[in-house]
């Protein structure tokens, strides 16, 4: 085995250190079968370590995660792997599998000690990633394992504002069936409503309003939903969202010469 480490035979590239490197390498590039006999060799003589990481941070764990490698993601765990090593771009492996819609990897995080809450300060959080790619198994997975609807921080906000960027109508319906606040603040949006508003979602935004998104809220990039709306040339939103039963004062706040006023003007000016 220790001959395998200093010539793997799988076209290991010659300048990786072998006692830190051959782990990484075998698991970006796939080789199941190469990296099953590494951490092997690493349980049993510790020479090569299941959580050594790249230049970002990512471990074996995560990068397999991440690919939605089952087999080789049970391998890792088996081997002593850290399930809730934190890495940069992804937080956690199981922030890695939600990304990009993993459900049977992120279940075996999860059955294995995966925190569905975990965060590193000022990024999003897994339950968010999974939202804002629309991957509703995965949301309701990590919703049924203890994530927190409403965990706050990163770009989007939280996870309703998250998924209502990308219109997903079936996460948001989930979302606020297990009690995200239709009408929470913050992210660069400022709320879920002015997310979909700025992207065109007519669906979303119907939505948000029967479940009771304040339509007069301030604040976010655009001030508010109706700027936000015209600010993307949402035309039929824009005229929606001036009906009154919804009681929208577009003017109560803003400045009259700011953008998003100007925004409004030049549709409300329209035939």
């Amino acid at each position: 085995m220790a001959d395998l480490v200093k010539d793997p035979g799988f076209g290991k590239p010659s300048h990786l250190d072998a006692e830190l490197d051959l782990l990484l390498w075998a698991v970006k590039h796939g080789n199941w079968s190469f990296a099953e006999c590494i951490a092997t060799l690493y349980a049993e003589k510790g020479l090569v370590s299941v959580d050594s990481s790249d230049e970002r941070a990512h471990s074996p764990l995560l990068i397999a995660s991440r690919c939605g490698q089952v087999e080789l993601v049970q391998l890792l765990v088996n081997k002593g792997a850290k399930v809730n090593a934190q890495g940069r771009f992804y937080t956690s492996a199981v922030h890695a599998a939600s990304t990009e819609g993993h459900e049977a990897v992120v279940q075996l995080l999860l059955d294995n000690g995966a925190d569905p809450n975990a965060q590193v300060e000022g990024c999003s959080s897994t339950l968010q990633a999974a939202s804002y790619r629309g991957h509703k198994a995965v949301v309701q997975l990590l919703l049924d394992n203890g994530a927190d609807v409403d965990t706050r921080g990163g770009h989007s906000g939280d996870a309703l504002q998250a998924t209502s960027q990308g219109g997903h109508v079936a996460v948001m319906q989930l979302l606020l069936d297990r009690g995200a606040e239709v009408n929470a603040q913050g992210g660069y949006y400022g709320s879920a409503l002015q997310a979909a508003s700025h992207r065109g979602h007519e669906a979303a935004v119907q939505l948000l309003l029967d479940r009771g998104a304040d339509v007069d809220f301030q604040g976010g990039h655009y001030g508010s939903a109706l700027h936000a709306a015209s600010a993307g040339d949402h035309e039929t939103l824009v005229r929606h969202l001036r009906v009154a039963p919804w009681g929208l004062r577009p003017n109560r706040v803003l400045l009259q010469n700011s953008f998003p006023a100007r925004m409004y003007r030049s549709h409300v000016s329209k035939p």
